[in-house]
């Protein structure tokens, strides 16, 4: 029986082993079942499951975390196109409550916001726009190439999309207004900045139309279909005003002078130049090609018959590489005189990078070679100069009003610190980015405001620049003095004196003469010293009445550092331009001779100059330094000067 039992159990084993081993099988599969069945949930599942450690609250504190808060000025994101909709996906698994409050926080930007409240904001949302455009979102506020510097005050990432639809419907509120008080400056410059933000976006960054259209459309809406329509908006918003702004451009538009400047020849020099100036002039240009070998063309723009003599429209065309420009067949409809030519002349030019020279001017380097190893020049497209420190000013608040929003880099000109009331010398500038503004702040009624608060257009181009947040750069250094040192207070006398980016002797104003207002035969320049002024305050000039032959001090801050002896060869440059000068205007026959002689022309040596304008001319420049010295808004500004001021 054991045998039997034992060999009925050895027998038995294999049966039972196979009866468990398919109920084994089948709950090895059962669980894999589910398994597999938990791992298709969880890839099905809505992305908002990965929240579900978070309670309701918390998942919407992250939502709204991340995204911006639609309709409001708070810059809370940025908002992609169709992110919200994407987003309402994403989280449909979450209860309605949730829903309900997220819709909140999704709602399409408001429409039809009210123009006086969105003039309220708009000169902010226009600012924080274009440095959006100019690169700045994300850099770090306290970059020392930072420009504009808006969007660093904004705590979070900058929404693109609140802002634009704001910035967008005041352009498209005030494009509807055919006319508007000139004369307001703050007007102008509003209406500017629309222009600039639709003109960039059609022509310069149209990546970002697509985005912008659907972020204000219905989600519903063709992405291209979205585009063309804020497309055709902008254009409208382009034409409308530049109709208003600009209408002295017609029938040419911005887009075909923009497309004209990209196929002009690449650099050349520009002189505004009267009767008064045109032996100056002469000088200068023949300095140019002869002592620094410059071969860049030369443009001279005058205004009409009036401005030039017969006799100087020859000699001027008579010069090779020398074009000359009517600046009335080129803007028959501005009311054009005195300052105001100088940003027309810019913008007339046939060059797409443009030296503006006085017609005073005279250079120590090839302008040429000063530019092209400018490294300003080359990271912001231009090149301004300060003038020198002088008054203190009281016009402060005016720049404030017309600019509410200044750029960081302009809180940190003399002139918004009441260091200076002249900030710019409107020498010279490279290529002009902003110069439609600069224009329209020179027309006839922006010029009459204007000029009230600064000596003549010198201001306008750097405040352009700031009104439109086109970047700028200004030469480290301000205007300081060339000439002799006094043996009697040890200061510098002379013209006014540029250094370039590197500190080195660029340019001078004035001419070979100590005082252009004096024709004496010792007027003549000393070409011995210069000194600079590295601070920009409270610096020391004096005028022993300019209006004999004694030029104007300069006693810098710091003596030792600032003042230096001029090299060698800079002083035989100096002396070269008073031979010439003397070979031009007091050689037999004076200009008319030489000119005859060099160029083989036939002038008219009757021809007599008209003194009765040259001399109104001076009688009015005069008239306007003597107002300034006893103005006095001037005196109480508390500056160490005396005698006359003189700008040149």
């Amino acid at each position: 029986m054991r045998n039997g039992t034992a060999n009925h159990n050895t027998r038995d084993l294999p049966g039972r082993t196979g009866l468990r081993n398919p109920i084994r099988t089948l709950i090895i599969i059962i669980i894999l079942l589910i398994g597999l069945w938990r791992v298709i949930l969880l890839v099905s599942a809505p992305a908002s499951t990965t929240l579900k450690p978070l309670n309701q609250h918390q998942r919407l504190a992250a939502l709204h975390a991340a995204l911006p808060v639609a309709g409001s000025g708070g810059e809370k994101g940025s908002l992609q196109a169709n992110e919200a909709e994407t987003v309402a996906k994403m989280v449909g698994g979450v209860d309605p409550s949730v829903q309900k409050q997220l819709a909140k926080i999704f709602v399409p930007p408001r429409a039809k916001i009210p123009l006086a409240e969105l003039e309220a904001t708009i000169d902010i949302m226009q600012a924080r726009f274009l440095d959006f455009l100019n690169g700045e979102e994300g850099a770090v506020g306290s970059a020392h190439n930072l420009f504009g510097g808006s969007l660093q005050s904004i705590p979070g990432p900058f929404n693109a999309r609140t802002t634009f639809n704001r910035v967008h419907q005041f352009a498209l509120e005030i494009s509807k207004v055919t006319t508007y008080e000139y004369g307001s400056l703050i007007q102008t410059a509003r209406r500017t900045r629309a222009l600039l933000i639709a003109y960039r976006l059609v022509h310069e960054q149209p990546s970002l139309l697509t985005l912008l259209a659907l972020s204000l459309s219905d989600a519903r809406v063709d992405a291209t279909e979205a585009r063309r329509g804020l497309e055709a908006e902008l254009n409208t918003v382009i034409n409308e005003l530049t109709a208003v702004l600009y209408d002295w451009i017609d029938p040419r538009t911005i887009r075909s002078m923009h497309l004209d400047f990209l196929q002009a020849p690449e650099m050349g020099i520009v002189i505004s130049c009267g009767v008064w100036h045109f032996e100056m002039a002469t000088v200068g240009i023949l300095a140019l090609r002869e002592i620094l070998g410059s071969t860049l063309p030369i443009e001279v723009h005058y205004l009409g018959d009036d401005d030039l003599t017969p006799n100087m429209v020859a000699v001027f065309k008579a010069m090779p590489g020398v074009t000359l420009v009517d600046l009335y067949e080129k803007f028959p409809l501005v009311d054009l005189e005195g300052w105001a030519i100088k940003p027309y002349s810019m913008l007339a030019a046939n060059f797409r990078n443009v030296i503006f020279v006085d017609a005073d001017a005279l250079f120590f380097q090839d302008p040429e070679r000063i530019v092209r190893q400018s490294l300003i020049y080359k990271q912001f497209g231009q090149l301004f100069y300060h003038d020198r420190t002088v008054f203190k000013d009281d016009h402060v608040d005016w720049f404030f009003g017309i600019n509410p929003e200044m750029t960081k880099y302009a809180s940190g000109l003399r002139y918004t610190n009441g260091l200076s009331t002249h900030e710019m010398e409107s020498g010279r500038t490279g290529v002009l980015h902003a110069l439609l503004a600069t224009c329209q702040m020179n027309g006839k009624e922006e010029r009459e405001v204007a000029y009230r608060n600064m000596h003549g257009d010198k201001e306008t181009f750097w405040m352009s620049w700031d009104l439109t947040r086109v970047p700028y750069r200004f030469v480290p250094n301000y205007g300081g003095a060339i000439g002799y040192r006094n043996k009697t207070t040890g200061n510098i006398c002379g013209g006014l004196y540029h250094p370039d980016e590197y500190n080195q002797p660029a340019w001078w104003n004035g001419g070979v003469l100590n005082n252009k207002y004096d024709s004496l035969e010792d007027n003549y320049m000393s070409y011995e010293y210069v000194a600079t002024d590295s601070y920009g305050y409270d610096i020391e000039w004096q005028w022993d009445f300019e209006y004999n032959s004694t030029p104007f001090c300069l006693k810098p801050r710091d003596p030792a550092n600032e003042i230096r002896e001029l090299e060698p060869h800079q002083k035989t440059i100096g002396y070269d331009y008073i031979k010439l000068y003397k070979e031009v205007k007091t050689g037999k026959g004076g200009w008319k001779q030489y000119f005859t002689d060099k160029y083989k022309l036939k002038l008219n040596m009757k021809e007599v100059t008209p003194k009765k304008k040259k001399e109104g001319l001076i009688e009015k420049e005069k008239d306007k330094e003597v107002k300034e010295e006893t103005d006095p808004q001037k005196q109480k500004a508390g500056s160490k000067w005396n005698g006359l001021l003189r700008k040149n």
